[in-house]
């Protein structure tokens, strides 16, 4: 490899390496409606049996609830003020 680099290989154990095993058979469609509150019942039923099922799924699920909640925009612009302000320094 070039300049010395070298790269793990995957049987090595990094956390990335078992944060992608454990996430590969997850579908994030799924956990995206199930977060938006769109999933039917059935889908949203499916999801927390999956979640209860092992405690690792339940720490993926929750890992995603709070990113998901982080990534929600709670801000509210006001853009006729903000125009307001802006339009004397044009």
């Amino acid at each position: 490899m070039p300049l010395g680099v070298s790269l793990p290989r995957p049987t090595e154990t990094h956390a990335w390496n078992r944060f992608a095993e454990m996430t590969d058979d997850i579908d994030w469609d799924r956990l995206a409606r199930y977060f938006a509150g769109e999933s039917a019942a059935t889908e949203r039923a499916q999801i927390e049996r999956w979640a209860a099922k092992d405690p690792s799924n339940q720490r993926v699920v929750e890992s995603a609830r709070r990113r998901w909640e982080a990534a929600r925009d709670r801000t509210q612009w006001d853009t006729d003020a903000a125009w307001t302000r802006l339009a004397p320094r044009l």
